[in-house]
């Protein structure tokens, strides 16, 4: 059928650095918008391990999918806090189900890297073995938090 559309995330795995401040999710449509207006339900997901309101702003709000209106802003919470790489889901679904609307790769996961660093650096910069089998053990110093 002609008139159907088929609406998705451009992909299902997005990563975006922590200082980006804006994450911006590109739909895609298959098939021709006419005069009216899709409107997708948009809800972030907190069951990830980013936390809302530290890591993401947590959103739910309603999109309305245009010809050239296709991009999901999300906000990303820049902080100073060295942390590991963290993610969180975002879902779109159709306000109004429609016979004629599709939605495919509706669920996307959003990494979040950090990009705080940490020098990392041997104890020793010079070290002297003998011969034969040894097990040389080097400690490495990080400023990596330690497990809690």
């Amino acid at each position: 059928d002609n008139d159907e559309i088929t609406i998705g995330f451009q992909q299902s795995v997005y990563y975006f650095s922590e200082s980006i401040g804006q994450a911006n999710l590109k739909l895609l449509v298959i098939g021709v918008l006419d005069a009216d207006n899709v409107i997708l339900s948009v809800n972030t997901l907190s069951n990830g391990s980013a936390t809302a309101t530290e890591d993401y702003r947590r959103e739910e709000f309603n999109f309305t999918l245009k010809l050239y209106h296709n991009i999901i802003q999300l906000d990303i919470i820049n902080d100073s806090v060295l942390e590991p790489t963290e993610h969180f889901f975002v879902q779109v679904s159709l306000l109004e189900e429609s016979s004629r609307i599709h939605l495919n790769t509706s669920l996307v996961q959003i990494y979040i890297l950090d990009d705080e660093f940490t020098e990392i650096g041997f104890e020793y910069t010079n070290l002297t073995v003998p011969e034969g089998n040894v097990i040389l053990m080097l400690n490495i110093n990080s400023s990596l938090p330690g497990p809690s």
